[in-house]
């Protein structure tokens, strides 16, 4: 998924080597950081926007698939918790998601252990489930690429999360 530089391996090497950084070790930082402070501005707009973009997807999704909004069974929740978990509830995880991808600066919120449950139950509800589409979810991620509100490096940042859970929808 997305690539980094670690500062810290940088300055070790160069230290390692028993020298100063060299500038292309500098600029790879400085590149890092600068990435680092794009991604921070977008996960900013996208906390800043959170209610009303999640709710418009909500909306748009219920628009377009009526029977999302009168299923009992959601993707992000267990059996005991689905008498008061809503579609919103699940579309407020996956932009918390989105959200975490961006302030970390790679995928790796969507590789924890909790979230492999999550990917399994997308597994589970594209093969076995009957109630939930895995199109709610696809469209609301899509939703976001188009509604984020976010340009340049930004949008291109987001959009590279967004592909990556789509692809475990598919």
């Amino acid at each position: 998924m997305a690539s980094r530089i670690s500062i810290t391996s940088a300055m070790a090497a160069a230290n390692a080597a028993g020298q100063l950084p060299s500038s292309s070790e500098l600029e790879a930082v400085s590149s890092s950081l600068r990435k680092a402070q794009t991604r921070l501005n977008a996960a900013e707009v996208l906390t800043r926007n959170a209610d009303e973009l999640s709710r418009s997807a909500v909306q748009f999704v219920f628009s377009k698939f009526p029977d999302a909004a009168s299923t009992a069974e959601f993707l992000f929740t267990s059996s005991l918790e689905a008498e008061s978990h809503s579609f919103k509830e699940d579309v407020d995880i996956l932009l918390r998601l989105l959200t975490y991808c961006l302030v970390v600066g790679n995928d790796d919120p969507l590789e924890l252990k909790p979230l492999e449950e999550i990917f399994s139950q997308i597994s589970y509800v594209i093969h076995k489930s009957s109630e939930i589409s895995p199109l709610w979810y696809i469209e609301v991620l899509e939703f976001f690429r188009n509604n984020h509100g976010l340009s340049g490096e930004s949008a291109v940042e987001i959009s590279l999360y967004i592909n990556y859970i789509i692809a475990a929808f598919r």
